[in-house]
């Protein structure tokens, strides 16, 4: 482990290869943020990384996700790039029928 001022701990991650994401894991990750919500915290508030920083060692503990650590960073990146998707999927098809969109379903 290695420390840095404000005697706060921080461990190294070893890292094996790419990591891809896929749906499995977009799943895993979105299970681990609707529990911890990191998002209802301020951008770049102490609280936020925290909550990212433990939705990052929430998925490394998986079994399937242990291999290629993630770090709070790209568990956030993802998050917003999903969103990204989804917001523009839901435009895109507000647009193209003219009318109230069906309720989303998980697939």
């Amino acid at each position: 482990m290695l420390r840095f001022s404000g005697c706060k701990q921080f461990k190294l991650i070893s890292f094996r290869g790419t990591f891809r994401w896929n749906v499995t894991t977009d799943k895993v990750l979105l299970t681990e943020l609707r529990f911890i919500e990191p998002y209802f915290n301020k951008v770049g508030s102490k609280e936020a990384w925290q909550h990212w920083t433990e939705v990052a060692e929430h998925l490394n503990s998986r079994d399937g996700l242990r291999e290629n650590p993630q770090d709070q960073r790209s568990v956030r990146k993802r998050f917003n790039k999903l969103l990204n998707e989804f917001k523009a999927k839901t435009r895109s098809e507000e647009a193209a029928s003219g009318i109230a969109v069906d309720p989303l379903t998980e697939n």
